[in-house]
This record gives C-alpha cells, structure tokens and sequence, in this order.
C-alpha cells in the first residue's frame, strides 16, 4: 500500500484547491486581498500562480488603500492564504486581525518567526500545520478558540502559555508537538478534545484544571516520559487510549465521578505501579490495563459492572486486587489472562467472598480474601513522607528497612535499596520516589 507523505499531501491539496479557488479583490505592495465588507478585508493569495506568492519575510500593514482610493482595515488572514510558501521565514501581523482562518499557514515548513495580534480570537483548523521549524507563539489573552490540527507537526514548538480566556482547543491541535515539556490548561477549559497533545514525548508535566469534564481519546496518548498526573475530581469522562503508552506514568487515581475508563485507557503503561478506579466507574474497557507489566496493586470502588476483555494482559507483577463492588462485575473474553491468579490475592467485601468465589473468572484467583473496604494505601501513605532537599531524597514515617527504590523523569531506575539514611542525587529534576508500595512524586 503505498503511503503519502506530509509534502505530496500538502501538494495535492494546494493543486486540488487552485482549481476552484476564487479571484483575490486587489493586491497592494505585493501582497494580494480579498475585501469582507465595504470597509475591511483578509489577506489572500494568487490561488492561480505556479509559485509560491510568498517569500522571504512579510509585514502586513493594519490598512491598504486600492489605487481607486478605498481604504480597508485588515480584519483576518484568509483561509490557505499562505498555504504551501516553504520560503516564508517571517511574518509581522497588525493588531487588528482578529482571525487567522484554517490552513492560513499550512506547511510553511522554513516560518520561524510570527506574533499574534492582541485582538486575535481565533486559530482556525490546520493552520499552522507542519511548520515545523516554529519555535515560539505568544498566545494573547482574547484568543478564545485553538482549531483542529493547528499546530499539528510542529516539532519545533517550545512550550506555550495558554490565556485564561481560551474556551476550546481542537482535535490534535497539538499533536506531534515533541520540543513540549509541560502542559497547562487554564480554568475555562472544560474538555481535552481527542488526540490533542498525543506524542508530546518530551512532556514532563501536565496540570489540569478543577472544571474539566472530559478527557478524549488519544488526548495524552504516548507522553511517554509523563511521570505523573492529577486527575480533577471534576471529570466524568476518560476516552479511549486516554493516556495509552505512557510509559513512565507511576500512579493514577480516577476520581468518582468518572463512570467509564475507555478501552486501551493505560494499556502499555510499564511503569505503572498502582491504580485506584473510583466509586463511580460502572464499566472498565477492553485492554484498559493490559501491558502495564509493572502493576503492583488496583483499587476498584463499588460500582463496577462490567470489565471488558484482556483489561489485565500482561500484568505479571499484580500481587493485590481490592475490589468493594458488592456482586462480582461481569467479565468480558479472558479478563485476568495476564494476571498470575494463583500468586495475586483477590480483597473483597467480608460479605461478598463466597459470591467471588463462585464468579466465572473472579473464582479463578486462589487467594480470595475479606476486608473492610477502607483505602489500604491512602491509609498508608498518610503516614509517609519523602523529603527532597540539598540534593538527597529521604524517606520518613516508613521505617528504615523499608524498600525504595528512585526513578527518574524518564522512568529509568537511579537508586534501589532501603529507607535507611539518606539518597544522594547528583542532578536536580523530577523524580519519582517509590516507598513501601507507594509512588511519590518529588523535585530538587
């Protein structure tokens, strides 16, 4: 099967368009316009030339007056108006553009350099994609909306600050983006569309805002050295593949108020140690789990339903399974098939043993055991502490022969032993602390 390229795509599409496209109005100094209304326009381009219109760097003055004499105000750049200029290294905009339209500056793969307007609202669909050599974008505050794949490929892409008045970033706006290392989204997004920072493999760092509701599919997909995340209690809805490939990814707790955790969620986590699933959670997907080879133990609330097939494939290393639904929740094709059933002890409700015990699969664990349905580690680790300071990471309230055992931001293993004395660290940085069972997150 044959396969196309960014470039033979972009191409294509610039040929395809061309043989529809529209007559720009006017062309002033070089730079070609179609007019909005009587008093304003958009920045265009000649859809009928055989080359690139657009080279070198550009300015766009805020005003143009036609040789007739009119006089408009520059309100947006139009849609695919740069499209395909690979010579386009710069570009100035004035304050009164208040949009910039879907594939404005579609595979202007040489443009390093541009600002955004104070008065900019919104990035439409694709249209910085592919500029892979952008490094730098100042979002102003005003800016409400992010389109589909706007920023999708750029490579080059540092991190961004994003304002506090952005309502919607679009599917995979940032997909691709691999110079990111951390994400912060501010309080008036309330949904991570899909793919959006799928393989920002460089990121380190995401905060999510208390509000947020929704985590789409593929949203975080592959951030390969994420050690970490917070999850707001606020969210209600975990996508498919939501944090798949995350493979430094240590803990995860999915608050109560989710009721489904969508098929391949943390399939091929490696680092992945424990996991609570909240009170909510009626149904856990297909692979949900599978190939988190290093999950020690999961915490189950009381609600679950229905876990799908191959949920545990390969998690060999899983010794604890609590669960506090009452009636053993159906089983999808073999659920536990990557679990060692035989070594791994199965926590249920006192009142619900006899029930696991009889259930299709669930009775497949040798050691079923009651218990009260307290948090076992939240109980534990309240009494834990780690201290990171003047470049040694200690444990307290943990015991001296507690094991612990140090990984860095990439999930890489720079120290196992125990909790006796002090842990020298030569480099400051993130680093994730695993002490008597549990995963703490420090930095020095």
């Amino acid at each position: 099967m044959s396969k196309f390229t960014p470039k033979a795509l972009l191409l294509l599409a610039v040929a395809v368009f061309s043989l529809s496209a529209s007559a720009y109005d006017f062309q002033v100094d070089g730079v070609y316009y179609s007019k909005l209304s009587d008093s304003t326009c958009a920045v265009t381009t000649d859809f009928q030339a055989t080359d690139a219109v657009y080279k070198g760097g550009v300015k766009i003055p805020a005003q143009v007056t036609t040789s007739d004499g009119v006089s408009y105000t520059v309100t947006a750049i139009g849609r695919r108006a740069f499209q395909g200029c690979e010579r386009l290294t710069k570009v100035t905009l004035p304050a009164t553009v208040t949009t910039i339209a879907d594939s404005a500056f579609y595979g202007c793969e040489a443009l390093n350099t541009i600002n955004l307007p104070s008065q900019l609202t919104t990035i439409g669909n694709g249209a910085f994609w592919f500029c892979m050599k952008l490094g730098k974008i100042d979002f102003p505050e005003g800016l409400t909306t992010i389109g589909d794949q706007a920023f999708y490929n750029c490579f080059w892409l540092k991190d961004v600050t994003f304002p506090s008045s952005l309502t919607h970033i679009g599917q995979g706006a940032f997909r691709y983006c691999e110079s990111f290392t951390r994400v912060e989204l501010p309080q008036s997004i309330t949904e991570v569309s899909p793919w959006a920072f799928q393989h920002c493999v460089n990121v380190t760092s995401i905060t999510l805002p208390e509000g947020l509701t929704v985590i789409g599919d593929d949203a975080f997909a592959t951030c390969s050295v994420l050690p970490s995340i917070s999850l707001p209690q606020s969210l209600t809805r975990l996508g498919r593949e939501a944090f798949n490939d995350c493979g430094a990814l240590t803990s995860i707790d999915i608050p109560d108020a989710v009721t489904e955790v969508g098929i391949n969620a943390f399939r091929g986590c490696g680092s992945l140690y424990e996991a609570h699933v909240g009170n909510g959670v009626t149904k856990i997907g297909n692979y949900a789990f599978g190939e988190c080879v290093s999950l020690h133990k999961i915490f189950i609330g009381k609600s679950l339903d229905d876990i799908g097939g191959m949920t545990f494939l390969l998690c060999p290393a899983l010794t604890d399974f609590y669960i506090t639904t009452p009636e053993p929740p159906k089983c999808g094709v073999q659920t536990f098939s990557g679990i060692n059933t035989r070594g791994c002890t199965l926590h249920v409700l006192p009142t619900s043993v006899k029930k696991y015990e009889q259930a299709a699969q669930w009775q497949d664990f040798l050691y079923i055991k009651g218990y009260d349905g307290s948090d076992v580690a939240s109980q534990l680790a309240s009494s834990i502490k780690v201290v990171a300071a003047n470049g040694a990471i200690r444990g307290e309230g943990c015991g001296d022969a507690a094991p612990v055992a140090v990984y860095n931001a990439y999930g890489a293993l720079i120290y196992s032993g125990t909790a006796q004395g002090e842990i020298a660290i030569d480099q400051p940085g993130i680093y994730v602390v695993r002490v008597a069972d549990q995963a703490l997150k420090v930095q020095l």
